[in-house]
């Protein structure tokens, strides 16, 4: 029940950051600076957690390097029995009000801020790509609208005012003005002419259809690029520009999670973006012109996070462990294992998924060393201080 409990909160909260994500979108105009401004505003919010954590590992190691001759001790006497040796370092540690499982703590705080924040984005993404296919579909409603308009009913002089009135209250109205056409001028190609009936009966007008619909996904697709990346809803890879069908469909890798055949639209998906898929579709593997992206955002993530655990070890003294010299020892290759395995872990997600979840991903790397950094630089003042205190009251 616990897991299904958080598993329901996580989701909960992930639909908040989608909703503060979509409010700064509508305010700043472009996704990819979006995602850079809520990184900010993320890490600012989050910052004071992370300081006082860092505070009370600080505060934590001291206690520990104090501890250290007691546990050195306990373990030359308690060598050959590492049962009794570990129940005797907690002893003493817990004696010492020291809480062996801070450690874990950021590695604790950094999966749950990402698994909200990627579920977040997750639901983003495909809401933002369903308002983009809607757009496209009011600019195909409102073109076949007034071609029916224009090319039936208004050069047909055998309707009544009553109809003309009718009709006229009704242009915009998809349903009426089908049935209207349909129980007006009936036959094969002579009713309400829509998408595959002007592709065979008027070539003119579906060139020019297809470059409206066209213009309409250059524009979306001037609100979703960034710097090199073409759309920020689609990795920072070779991948295609423009989501396909299957694409679109897919929630598993590198899919946008909608759904094409629940859309309320009023002709098919890929009939609504087919002439951007035309515009942009690569020519083969190595067409780099209409690559979304070239894997700068996945390398320099891997590249920063690799860098912030490095200055993060250096800068902040390990924690001593628990057991015998050997369990120790396992302990500590277990934690560098996993200091190379989550940031290769989290490139892969920014290879797999929206280019915009990598851009957050770089952005936290960079701030959170900042941070470190700004932390480590305080910290070292107050550990000055409190040394030349220190020496004054022996002095004294």
């Amino acid at each position: 029940m616990a897991i299904i409990t958080n598993l329901l909160v996580s989701a909960e909260l992930g639909n908040v950051i989608a909703k503060l994500l979509d409010l700064l979108y509508q305010n700043i105009g472009n996704f990819g600076w979006t995602v850079v401004v809520f990184t900010i505003l993320l890490k600012l919010i989050l910052s004071p957690l992370d300081v006082w954590q860092r505070l009370s590992s600080r505060k934590q190691q001291k206690k520990m390097e104090a501890l250290r001759p007691k546990l050195e001790k306990i373990e030359k006497q308690y060598k050959n029995n590492p049962d009794m040796l570990r129940q005797k370092q907690y002893e003493a540690q817990k004696e010492a009000h020291i809480n062996i499982f801070s450690s874990c703590l950021p590695l604790i705080v950094t999966m749950v801020i990402f698994f909200v924040v990627f579920g977040g984005f997750r639901a983003l993404v495909t809401y933002e790509n369903e308002l983009i296919v809607e757009d496209l579909d009011k600019q195909y409603v409102s073109y076949i609208l007034d071609y029916n308009y224009e090319n039936k009913i208004l050069i047909d002089s055998s309707l009544s005012q009553e109809e003309k009135d009718f009709i006229a209250a009704n242009r915009d109205n998809w349903d009426e003005m089908k049935n209207f056409c349909d129980s007006h001028y009936p036959g094969e190609n002579m009713g309400f002419i829509e998408y595959d009936e002007l592709k065979a009966t008027d070539p003119e007008a579906f060139l020019e259809l297809e470059s409206i619909l066209e213009n309409e996904y250059d524009k979306q697709l001037e609100k979703t690029s960034w710097l090199w990346i073409k759309n920020v809803f689609k990795p920072d890879t070779g991948t295609s520009i423009i989501p396909d069908k299957k694409t679109f469909d897919s929630s598993g890798t590198g899919g946008i999670g909608g759904n094409s055949d629940n859309l309320n639209i009023h002709t098919s998906y890929t009939n609504l973006v087919q002439p951007a898929l035309n515009k942009y579709s690569k020519s083969g593997t190595w067409d780099f012109k209409n690559w979304n992206g070239y894997f700068i955002l996945p390398l320099l993530s891997l590249v920063t996070s690799f860098l912030y655990t490095a200055l993060t070890q250096k800068l902040s003294p390990a924690q001593q462990s628990m057991g015998t010299k050997e369990q120790v020892e396992q302990q500590q290759k277990t934690m560098k294992m996993m200091n190379y395995i989550m940031p290769i872990m989290l490139a892969i997600f920014a290879v797999m998924y929206s280019a915009a979840f990598a851009i957050y991903y770089f952005m936290s790397n960079i701030l959170s060393t900042l941070l470190t950094i700004v932390v480590t630089l305080i910290t070292k003042q107050i550990d000055k201080k409190e040394e030349k205190n220190k020496g004054f009251n022996i002095r004294g």
